[in-house]
């Protein structure tokens, strides 16, 4: 996932015109005119203490396109780092039941671990009945490998 957000980095930083030839490759390929039209810009009656116009309406078709890819980048970016956080988080609640870590592990530190998964998901497992099945499989783990 990190080379993932690292290539996503990579590639928003690229400059606007290589998305532009990229766009126009595939246009050309599905057979549409690759062209980047200009957009009407609506008119807006102004009030007496207004000063500029807005910045949107004023922007060509590339600036608009340049800020759309950038957007899209840092959405795409911040979703997968909130899935990786996510994941993440689940590894280090859950990394203990690697069926060798459990074999190696004292009774205390099952205990331990039980319990702090216990207490993280208590509307969905129970620590003390988690902790005594623990106990079972670590007794029992070794006939299984």
């Amino acid at each position: 996932m990190d080379g993932l957000m690292k290539t996503l980095q990579k590639m928003r930083e690229n400059l606007i015109e290589y998305w532009i030839e990229e766009a126009k490759e595939v246009a050309e390929k599905i057979g549409v005119e690759p062209i980047l039209p200009n957009k009407r810009i609506p008119r807006c009656k102004k009030q007496f203490d207004e000063m500029c116009d807005d910045e949107s309406r004023t922007l060509q078709p590339v600036q608009l396109f340049s800020q759309a890819k950038i957007m899209i980048f840092d959405r795409i970016l911040s979703e997968i780092k909130k899935r990786v956080d996510s994941a993440t988080t689940l590894n280090s609640n859950f990394a203990f039941l690697n069926g060798t870590e459990i074999l190696n592990m004292s009774n205390e530190e099952l205990q331990k671990h039980g319990a702090d998964l216990g207490r993280k998901y208590e509307r969905d497992l129970n620590a003390v009945e988690f902790c005594q099945e623990l106990y079972v499989f670590k007794e029992q783990g070794p006939l299984l490998f």
